[in-house]
């Protein structure tokens, strides 16, 4: 099918104008061919026809780096969320310990004492001028940038916990539980560090995967705590991550049934279907967040 052409008006300075009418002429093609082909190719770096709903290059860039400088001699769990519309800036970022943002990646809550939460106990310290960061020896970190992404990362005894395998296994396993709770927690951030952005975002894109470095295999084992495994679920051990999550920060927002579109993607990444899902209310598709509480 034919692409139909708009015609359409912009502005551009003399001197850009005059530098683009420049390089059609050396490439034999006219002004419009030239714009034509700057979009397409901008869009193409940003992975997609619609950036803002997909990480950027920039975004991932930053992703790819931080799981560099992680500890090669283990492996991770990597949760990762941007905002948008970008660009856009958070409000004090180094703004010490007075900075409402300084103490929420210093004590970031969770659902319980000693669940799985991106609580590090550690003091936020500006890196390289570009991002706050928090660490919990090499169990756990988190790290906001001037721009509102964030990243963490949690090791293979914090997210595997009581599921760990022998090294012969070949397994990366990772306790569902702590998983789905971790991944809530995640959100709940993102929610909680929206107000702080100098532009009040109007969605978050966030993205879990594994860093694997020896690329043994992933599986999900199941924790008991009041819920079985449904009788045909048989989680599959893979690889890779999850989709790219786009989720609106309305008025409304409700972290149960936003968090599930999160959560929702992490168990396909384990080829399961919804019916098979744990730590939710699959009817109303919504976390059940009273399962990530002390009884």
């Amino acid at each position: 099918m034919l692409m139909k052409n708009i015609t359409i008006n912009i502005s551009l300075p003399k001197a850009l104008l005059d530098a683009a009418d420049k390089q059609a002429e050396n490439e034999l093609r006219n002004r419009s061919e030239l714009i034509r082909e700057a979009v397409r190719d901008y869009l193409l770096k940003r992975g997609q026809e619609n950036p803002t709903d997909a990480f950027t290059q920039t975004e991932h860039k930053r992703i790819d780096q931080f799981a560099s400088d992680l500890d090669t001699e283990r492996k991770w769990i990597v949760l990762s969320l941007v905002y948008r519309p970008q660009p856009n800036r958070v409000k004090e970022i180094f703004g010490g310990e007075s900075s409402p943002v300084t103490k929420l990646v210093e004590h970031p809550g969770g659902f319980r004492r000693m669940g799985w939460d991106l609580e590090t106990l550690d003091r936020a310290r500006p890196t390289a001028g570009e991002y706050l960061q928090v660490k919990n020896g090499i169990r756990k970190i988190l790290r906001v940038y001037r721009d509102g992404q964030v990243l963490f990362a949690g090791d293979e005894e914090f997210i595997g916990w009581n599921v760990s395998k022998d090294e012969e296994d070949k397994l990366f396993s990772v306790n569902a539980l702590a998983a789905s709770e971790l991944i809530t927690n995640f959100v709940r951030f993102g929610q909680n560090l929206s107000p702080y952005l100098d532009d009040r975002p109007s969605k978050m894109i966030l993205k879990a995967g594994f860093h694997n470095p020896r690329k043994e295999t992933v599986r999900l084992a199941l924790v008991q705590k009041s819920v079985l495994f449904p009788g045909a679920s048989s989680p599959e051990a893979i690889h890779g991550f999850t989709q790219e999550v786009s989720i609106p920060l309305t008025e409304d927002f409700s972290l149960e049934k936003e968090g599930y579109k999160f959560l929702a993607e992490f168990f396909f990444l384990f080829n399961l279907r919804e019916d098979e899902f744990w730590y939710v209310n699959k009817e109303a598709k919504e976390i059940n967040l009273e399962l990530f509480k002390d009884r």
